[in-house]
């Protein structure tokens, strides 16, 4: 789906399609004003904190065998769980709820999707595979979240293991560790072992430091298939 704002565009558009079996048609065109009351659109006039929707809603393989839908007032974070007097459903097996919330979030995507690409400027690309280009997001590619956790004075690091030994070697250094070329050496000098690693590394590791008796902190999702799965869970 593209915005045309005339017929000019229609006709750029047009003339860049190769492929004789694709054909570009143009449906209607979008007037100067179509969009007036359509991309200000009106803030939330409940809240200060929330400016156009507020819905909160999880849902977990939505068309799948045994959808689950998490919705309800609550979004997690440090009041809605400790201070506010919060809702939240939990709702299992129920394919037409889950379907329900499936379009509800597709319409939504789609709807805020369309706005953003219409006020883009006309020589920035649509972010996407197809163009090469990452949307702009407030996330930090760098790995500068993690010190923060690891420089707490009364947190001690026992060991430190990594499939980059230099990378491990650097951080065992930098908090007074001891660095471990083998899985092994780790989990036996340790009483939990903390994975941040892929799931196809995570499972067989974690397999492993359970039969020792160690206790795990799993990253998500844990292996790639349900048989690793549920070799790990025993």
């Amino acid at each position: 789906m593209a915005a045309l704002r005339n017929p000019t565009d229609a006709k750029k558009a047009a003339a860049t399609v190769t492929d004789p079996n694709t054909v570009l048609v143009a449906g209607a065109f979008l007037p100067a004003d179509a969009l007036v009351g359509f991309l200000p659109e009106l803030k939330n006039p409940l809240s200060n904190n929330v400016e156009y929707i507020h819905s909160k809603y999880l849902l977990l393989d939505p068309i799948g065998d045994d959808p689950i839908v998490i919705t309800g007032s609550a979004n997690f974070s440090a009041a809605s769980t400790n201070r506010n007097d919060e809702n939240m459903l939990v709702i299992r097996g129920n394919n037409a709820v889950a379907e329900i919330y499936f379009t509800e979030f597709f319409r939504l995507f789609a709807h805020y999707r369309f706005r953003y690409i219409l006020q883009l400027q006309p020589h920035q690309p649509t972010p996407g595979p197809e163009t090469n280009t990452e949307a702009p997001v407030g996330l930090d590619p760098s790995d500068n979240w993690w010190p923060k956790y690891f420089d707490e004075p009364n947190r001690v690091r026992q060991a430190v293991w990594g499939r980059n030994a230099d990378a491990a070697r650097e951080l065992a250094d930098r908090y007074h560790a001891t660095a471990y070329d083998d899985i092994s050496g780790l989990v036996a000098n340790v009483d939990g072992v903390a994975f941040a690693v892929p799931p196809g590394v995570q499972a067989p590791i974690a397999i492993r430091a359970a039969r020792s008796g160690k206790h795990l902190l799993l990253e998500k999702p844990r292996p790639l298939t349900p048989a690793t799965s549920t070799s790990a869970a025993r």
